[in-house]
């Protein structure tokens, strides 16, 4: 939609939720994009609406090219100015991911866990460290954590803000025991949900958790692809299910 007196297009209430989306989530594909904002439209709609916001500066594509040049997209700094904030109110602004694969199975997770009737909420870490929830005590006394999201959860009848970790690569162990240190040093966090892309990244960091009180709970990304509840498990053999 252009307006006619000034042959420039109109932002629509739903390109308004679009910028939000991108400075949440720092990263998108057109197919999640059209999943979670657009689903009542064609793909080639999609396109030709994100092509115009791209050619305002309000959005910024990149190919990725070990993806047949799928087209990923970011917020730009001037519709983080006109529709989110002035960038010296907020604690932190990243706009553009650093780690697109990583970002982009955090946003899959995110749409997974939504999906269930006892998550109330998914919070990025983008909107946690800038500072924007900072109304919320929970939250805030997480922030400094730098966790990937933290999940708002009811778990046998009582809301919980439990912290979660997806870890796509394996790091060196002496990561892992500061990670893990951090969180049982925090008295705010009840349980932690480790998301692993592989077994042997969760076999490792279960190693290092073994002696602990089990904090940790365990799920490989692949689980939490299928169907239906998804499972996770500490040491101690306890489950705490997202359903």
């Amino acid at each position: 939609m252009k307006d006619s007196r000034t042959g420039r297009i109109v932002i629509t209430p739903r390109d308004e939720r679009l910028f939000k989306y991108l400075f949440v989530n720092k990263v998108a594909a057109v197919s999640d994009i059209k999943k979670d904002l657009f689903n009542a439209v064609s793909t080639k709609t999609v396109h030709r609406r994100l092509m115009k916001l791209s050619r305002e500066n309000l959005i910024a594509g990149l190919a990725q090219r070990e993806r047949g040049n799928r087209m990923l997209y970011f917020l730009t700094t001037k519709a983080f100015k006109k529709f989110i904030a002035e960038p010296n109110v907020l604690r932190r602004v990243q706009l553009k991911s650093d780690s697109t694969a990583h970002d982009l199975e955090l946003l899959e997770i995110k749409r997974r866990f939504k999906a269930f009737n006892n998550v109330h909420n998914f919070y990025s870490e983008n909107l946690i460290r800038s500072g924007m929830l900072d109304h919320l005590p929970k939250i805030k006394a997480m922030r400094e954590l730098n966790s990937d999201a933290i999940v708002k959860i009811n778990v046998n009848g009582k809301t919980h803000y439990l912290p979660l970790e997806y870890e796509a690569s394996a790091k060196y162990s002496r990561r892992y025991d500061r990670l893990i240190s951090k969180y049982y040093l925090c008295p705010q966090v009840a349980a932690v949900l480790f998301v692993s892309k592989n077994g042997s990244i969760e076999k490792r960091v279960r190693h290092r958790d073994q002696r602990r009180e089990g904090k940790f709970y365990f799920a490989l990304l692949d689980e939490i692809k299928k169907d239906g509840p998804i499972k996770f498990t500490n040491n101690h053999k306890e489950v705490l299910w997202i359903n």
